[in-house]
């Protein structure tokens, strides 16, 4: 009997990626670096680091890990951040719109 395929798991489809991917951003932006720099640093292209950082390219915690020791953060500090921002969660931008006015309602002001 053939085995079922089972699919890889990844985190790349996933909100928390791209929670991550935008706290890596942030991170390597306040410590002043360039994308370039970065990549050069973890021995990587430009565009790889662009990738990361717009949650096209997985990461896995050693990358993260050097990521964060490249940007001379606390790992742990980065960690609880993550978390932190993880647990917030992010709501949908359709949340944010104003109920929109059906046009029989607004004709009818009284």
């Amino acid at each position: 009997m053939p085995k079922a395929k089972t699919r890889k798991p990844t985190s790349v489809h996933r909100q928390e990626h791209l929670v991550l991917a935008q706290l890596v951003r942030e991170l390597r932006t306040a410590a002043g670096m360039t994308q370039a720099q970065t990549a050069t640093a973890l021995g990587i292209t430009q565009t790889g680091i662009s990738d990361i950082e717009s949650g096209d390219r997985g990461l896995d915690l050693i990358v993260v890990r050097d990521l964060v020791g490249i940007f001379g953060a606390d790992w742990f500090a980065f960690v609880q951040e993550l978390e932190t921002r993880i647990l917030a969660g992010t709501k949908p931008a359709s949340t944010l719109l104003r109920k929109k006015k059906s046009p029989r309602a607004i004709g009818n002001k009284k």
